[in-house]
């Protein structure tokens, strides 16, 4: 965050403070400090805002399909199923677009990419995978996201230890 480097972006930040408020504002100690933000809403507001405008604006990054996950997820916690629909869509079409269903070390003469942007790039593609598995359960709907021979590893992070 300090750094702002390429896996940080203020408009995930407010996603994730809209996402764990919901955890934390019937505390004693917490709910009177998100009273100056509508208890919180003006994050998830923010976020909201902010999500549309990068995507107007033509920016597809990790950070952005994170965002839209974790919208996804707030808006089914509530009971809005078309939002929480929407926003997975969209990350979906995003995984698509940046080529994160294709294993990064198999091709990896193609795009000059880190061991740690691969083993992002692979936990976000096998996320957002289960999150819309979940989804389809949830919503009785067919998924569009399918293991291939070309999928990243199911393995996460092979070289760390067990």
């Amino acid at each position: 965050m300090k750094t702002e480097g390429p896996y940080y972006s203020p408009v995930l930040m407010n996603a994730m403070m809209s996402h764990s408020i919901r955890w934390c504002k019937a505390n004693p100690t917490i709910s009177p400090l998100l009273e100056p933000f509508d208890g919180g809403r003006q994050f998830f507001d923010s976020a909201v805002t902010a999500i549309f405008d990068d995507l107007r604006q033509g920016h597809s990054k990790i950070t952005t399909i994170q965002t839209l996950l974790l919208l996804s997820a707030q808006e089914c916690g509530r009971g809005n199923r078309t939002q929480a629909w929407l926003y997975c869509g969209m990350a979906i079409r995003l995984v698509e677009d940046m080529g994160l269903g294709i294993d990064g070390r198999r091709y990896a003469g193609s795009a000059q990419l880190t061991d740690e942007d691969i083993e992002i790039r692979n936990r976000l593609y096998w996320s957002t995978f289960l999150w819309e598995k979940i989804l389809c359960l949830y919503f009785g709907r067919a998924p569009v996201l399918h293991n291939s021979s070309v999928s990243p590893p199911k393995v996460i992070c092979e070289r760390c230890p067990r």
